[in-house]
This record gives structure tokens, C-alpha cells and sequence, in this order.
């Protein structure tokens, strides 16, 4: 399996040469399959993020909004996100526990509410994304640790969820990388997990990220159409407003599109 992400395409556009973002695609074998597509707002094409780790919008060492304290933590933890860019293995695992360490100071300092949530479920990502990318196996324990502490449950209600649903995919990234590592049963596992966490916290953001995952994972790749569209279904219900609900809402249109005319319409980037 190869991930590849925000891939870009050379493409002739009326004898031009031009560059296209295609978004996050995995390549397994000679097939191509889209995880996520770039998206367009008013300031123009925005990358794909499913492989990356997100940061604080508007956050940034010279925040004249920000504490000395707040802009030093940001400082230093923007100098360990360079060099862990470039590192692996040992070196890596201890540059993420300095990561982890700096985000949780941030989120202790943090006087809003808000940034406390903000700092906390990015905290979650990183273990998560580091577990997935390298298989750090620290990921899992620190996630189980902060999913039942009292400072994520102070900064959000749901917090604690999201820390579960991370765990879960840092133990299946764990399972992927260990020497001998069983394929099969690691996706199965990971699959049986989600379902769980879907239905154990029906209204979490993140249940509806399961279920498109049990849509295409358990679904689509297996070919059980059945499947996909029961889950597609649930989240397109669900979660109506949500990206993944009209994600879901497609993939259903998609399926029941086979072997029909299939009419499109949308907008330039120009408008």
C-alpha cells in the first residue's frame, strides 16, 4: 500500500500545462482509490489533511493575543514539528513525546475553554497519525491515560470519545507495524472496535467518521453492497449537515448510479 497525500496531476488545460491537486489517494497494486478530495473557499484550494496532523488556526509564535508563555510553548513545539518531519524511528518516538509534552502544557495554560479543546484533541491527533505513520506504540498507552483524566473531561464533555476513537486507530496503526503483524485480523479488529464506538457513542463527530469507515472498509472493499449502504445510510441520516454526511449522501448516490446516466454540475474555481 502506497499513501499518497494532496498527489498533484499534470494536466493540458487548452495547451497549458498545468499542476491539479487530486487530494489524499492510497495505490495498492495497480489501484488508485481517493480518500479525500482538496476543497475550494473564498481564499482558494485547501490540502487534504488525512494523513497530516491539524494545527491551532491563528495560533503562531508571534500571536499578539497570545501569553509570553503561550508564544514560547509555540515556538518550541514548532521547532520539534521540523525536526520530527525529518526523523524516524527512536529518534522520533522521543521527539514525539516532547511534542506530547508541549501540547500538554498548552493545554494546562490555556485560560479559554475553547483553546484548552483545541490544544487537547490536537494532542489526540498527533499520538494517533504517529501511532498510524510509524507505530509508535507510546500512542496507545498516553491516549488511555488522558482519555480517563480529568483534564479532558474538563475541556470538553465529548473530549473523552474522540481520545477512544483515537486510541483505537493508534492500536490499529500499532498492530500494522508490528514485525509479525497479522493483516487480516488487524482489520478485522479495528473494524469490530469501531462498530463498537459507533454504537457505544452514536452521536460523537467521530461515530460518523466510523461508520463511513465501515461503509467503504467493510462494505465496498469487501464487496458487501448491502453493507455500504446500511452504514452510508445511518451517517447520511445522522449526520445530515456534516461533511460526512453528504460524503455518505454520495457514496450512496454513487452506488445507486451504476449502469445510469450520471449528470454533474458545479463551479469553476473562478466561480
Amino acid at each position: 500500500v502506497t499513501a499518497y497525500e494532496n498527489a498533484t496531476a499534470l494536466i493540458d488545460l487548452e495547451g497549458t500545462p498545468t499542476q491539479q491537486l487530486r487530494g489524499a489517494l492510497f495505490r495498492v497494486g495497480d489501484a488508485w482509490r481517493l480518500v479525500e478530495a482538496p476543497t475550494v473557499d473564498s481564499s482558494g484550494p485547501k490540502l487534504a489533511t488525512v494523513f497530516s496532523v491539524p494545527t491551532l488556526s491563528g495560533a503562531g509564535p508571534n500571536s499578539p493575543r497570545l501569553s509570553e508563555n503561550t508564544q514560547q510553548l509555540l515556538a518550541q513545539l514548532e521547532k520539534l514539528d521540523q525536526q520530527a518531519a525529518t526523523a524516524s524511528g527512536t529518534k522520533l518516538d522521543r521527539l514525539t513525546d516532547q511534542r506530547v509534552g508541549v501540547l500538554e502544557q498548552l493545554a494546562k495554560s490555556a485560560v479559554d475553554k475553547g483553546e484548552k479543546r483545541q490544544w487537547s484533541t490536537q494532542l489526540a491527533d498527533l499520538l494517533s497519525a504517529t501511532a498510524q505513520s510509524s507505530g509508535y506504540a507510546g500512542a496507545v498507552k498516553k491516549l488511555t491515560q488522558l482519555e480517563r483524566s480529568p483534564a479532558v473531561k474538563a475541556a470538553g464533555a465529548d473530549l473523552p470519545a474522540h481520545f477512544r476513537y483515537k486510541r483505537i486507530g493508534a492500536e490499529y496503526g500499532v498492530a500494522l507495524a508490528a514485525k509479525d503483524a497479522d493483516y487480516a485480523k488487524a482489520q478485522a479488529d479495528w473494524l469490530k472496535k469501531i462498530e463498537a464506538f459507533a454504537n457505544a457513542y452514536p452521536t460523537s463527530p467521530d461515530a460518523a467518521d466510523a461508520m463511513l469507515q465501515l461503509g467503504h472498509m467493510a462494505g465496498e472493499v469487501t464487496g458487501e453492497e448491502k453493507v455500504a449502504e446500511r452504514w452510508y445510510t445511518r451517517v447520511a441520516k445522522e449526520f445530515p449537515r456534516t461533511l460526512a454526511g453528504k460524503k455518505a449522501a454520495g457514496a450512496l448516490t454513487r452506488l445507486a448510479s451504476v449502469g445510469k446516466p450520471l449528470k454533474l454540475r458545479g463551479t469553476t474555481l473562478d466561480g
